[in-house]
C-alpha cells in the first residue's frame, strides 16, 4: 500500500509542478528511487512491493485522469 502511494503521489506532483526541464530528469529520479526502494523492501524479504508497485503504475494514470 506504501509504495502504492508513492508512486501514485510522485507522478501527481511531476503532473502539477514539471517545468520544461524536468521532462529530462524528474522521470529518471522517480525511476531511481522506487528502484532503490523496492531493492531495499526485497532485501528485508518483502517479496510483496513487486506487486504493490505494478498496483501504483496501472492506477497512476486513471488517477491523474480524475483530477483533469
Amino acid at each position: 500500500f506504501k509504495t502504492k502511494l508513492k508512486v501514485e503521489h510522485s507522478l501527481i506532483f511531476f503532473k502539477r509542478y514539471a517545468k520544461w526541464y524536468h521532462w529530462l530528469t524528474i522521470p529518471w529520479c522517480i525511476a531511481g528511487l522506487a528502484a532503490w526502494f523496492v531493492l531495499k523492501e526485497l532485501s528485508k524479504g518483502n517479496w510483496g512491493v513487486i506487486l504493490a508497485l505494478l498496483h501504483g503504475f496501472a492506477r497512476a494514470p486513471q488517477k491523474l485522469q480524475k483530477r483533469l
